[in-house]
């Protein structure tokens, strides 16, 4: 006669979609005029169509998703022309050293991939690149528009649609132990719009301005907690100890980041909130003692129906699951039965399906 118990696991997380949203180029105050325009015309940021005083692009903030990678969309548009009368469209470039968010102790790191793209013709520059736009294509990459050569349907009057795409693989970042805390990981992207020196169509004027563009980005990392190791344990006589009662024991392993403390609620098949956990078979069942506690300590503690305990205040400081390649375990799970009643049962498959969840403390 065997008897089985099977272990479930559920994982707490929060995770939150994010969007991506595509603007349509709109009309960017102040529009050029008769008279030759300044540099406040011919190299303009807008927001939504509106031009941007102070050159802050606004805030974006994201959350974990839960597949752990993070990919964002932010759109903003840029007007490019020469000077005088804002005549031709003047190519540029944007430059950056890319951008690292930190926590509030700068312990904790999430290195962004960070792209602009520039929606009507796909160009794209991946930052960090620092070279000066100078003239030409080579390292001016992006098309401004102007009244007497358009980048159609953009003209001069319109602000061209581009978006800064960020990216990051948070649980890469997480098993190389970069990314090591929750809460918000902020930082500033700077990028500086540069216009080439001589305009990339033929005309008269000047261009050559530069703009220097700010945006503060908050990625918001959640308690994140993960438990692995656990697996069906089978109670047969072989597997008696002393007093005879039934026994199975299995090591496993918590882990939550930054190594913080955690609970663990437990949860069985059928039973009401303070009782003992049972086995059922086919016509009766037998009742079960769970004992729960750390590997490296001797106090075990039991466990009854929606019991949520952390005696010695626990710590999950296993390794994640990408670094936990030894099967390195911090917790041990205990099942025993009492040799007498478990005998008294007719013969059969007596099981029960527990679920433990981790709770960050």
């Amino acid at each position: 006669m065997k008897y089985f118990l099977q272990t479930t696991v559920a994982m707490m997380m929060m995770l939150m979609a994010l969007s991506s949203t595509n603007v349509m180029a709109l009309i960017c105050e102040p529009k050029p005029g008769a008279n030759p325009q300044t540099g406040k015309v011919g190299l303009t940021l807008c927001e939504s169509g509106s031009r941007i005083e102070d050159n802050n692009l606004s805030d974006f903030s994201a959350s974990w998703l839960g597949n752990g990678l993070l990919s964002a969309s932010i759109p903003f548009q840029i007007r490019s022309c020469g000077d005088f009368y804002c005549n031709r469209a003047t190519r540029f470039s944007l430059k950056s050293d890319g951008l690292t968010l930190n926590d509030k102790k700068g312990s904790s790191q999430i290195p962004l991939t960070v792209t602009v793209r520039q929606i009507h013709t796909g160009s794209e520059i991946t930052f960090p690149d620092n070279r000066d736009c100078e003239s030409g294509t080579t390292n001016c990459p992006f098309r401004g528009a102007g009244r007497q050569r358009n980048l159609s349907p953009d003209f001069c009057e319109s602000c061209v649609d581009f978006e800064l795409l960020i990216s990051a693989d948070l649980n890469a970042l997480i098993n190389s132990n970069t990314l090591t805390t929750s809460g918000t990981h902020s930082g500033t992207l700077t990028f500086t719009i540069d216009q080439a020196l001589e305009s990339s169509n033929t005309g008269s004027g000047d261009s050559g301005l530069n703009k220097d563009v700010d945006i503060t980005i908050k990625i918001n990392i959640p308690d994140l907690v993960q438990i692995s190791g656990l697996n069906d344990m089978t109670l047969s006589k072989n597997s008696s100890v002393a007093g005879r009662n039934y026994f199975a024991v299995q090591p496993f392993c918590v882990y939550r980041l930054g190594g913080g403390k955690f609970a663990i609620k437990a949860e069985g098949t059928g039973v009401s909130a303070g009782d003992s956990f049972r086995l059922a078979g086919n016509s009766q069942s037998t009742t079960y003692k769970m004992k729960i506690g750390r590997t490296d300590k001797k106090l075990l503690v039991d466990f009854k129906q929606e019991d949520t305990k952390s005696s010695g205040q626990w710590r999950g400081d296993c390794e994640s699951f990408g670094n936990n390649l030894t099967g390195d375990t911090n917790m041990t799970l205990e099942v025993r039965i009492n040799k007498a009643e478990a005998d008294s049962l007719p013969a059969g498959v007596y099981t029960d399906t527990m679920t433990l969840t981790v709770i960050p403390k």
